[in-house]
């Protein structure tokens, strides 16, 4: 019964964090790109290379081992989350720390590897970076397709003093 209460709060939580802001997107039209939403946290250019090891747009078989290059001006944390083909998001990696510089992510800790997971088609993959950790109880996983992972990282930026969100994609096969 704790499972459906803390579902409905945390849906009533997104529902009152939306209802008090704007959300629109700025992307190019090559999924990948800067992203930024009408909120009151204030968004800065931090991220300025996020993509796979692979490069954008590149081929990974389900299975496949996936790292991500991420070049940052300053330190902080990052979040990584995804929209696959079906519209399923997810949050994959959270409150990974960085340094100011170049850093490849293979994964959410020393001890574990990202793998790529079905279904097949493009993958966009989007990394948040935020000057202090997020919330980790906080965890939307669903069929909410570009909304519901718009929606995801609105909550995840809330109380943050600054922002920054980037997105690549991959193609699965």
């Amino acid at each position: 019964m704790k499972n459906p209460v803390r579902i409905s709060l945390l849906g009533l939580l997104l529902m009152l964090t939306m209802a008090a802001c704007t959300v629109t997107t700025t992307l190019d039209t090559s999924l990948q790109g800067r992203v930024r939403f009408d909120t009151p946290v204030r968004s800065e250019s931090v991220i300025t290379e996020f993509r796979p090891t692979r490069g954008t747009g590149a081929v990974y078989s389900v299975g496949d081992e996936i790292s991500f290059v991420v070049r940052s001006t300053r330190s902080g944390y990052l979040t990584l989350s995804y929209l696959d083909s079906s519209g399923r998001t997810a949050t994959f990696a959270r409150n990974i720390r960085i340094g100011a510089g170049r850093t490849v992510i293979s994964g959410p800790d020393a001890q574990h590897w990202f793998t790529v997971a079905p279904p097949s088609g493009i993958m966009q993959v989007r990394a948040t970076f935020t000057s202090n950790r997020t919330n980790e109880s906080v965890s939307l996983v669903g069929l909410g397709g570009t909304s519901g992972w718009n929606s995801l990282l609105v909550v995840d930026i809330s109380g943050q003093p600054v922002y920054d969100a980037v997105q690549t994609y991959i193609e699965v096969r």
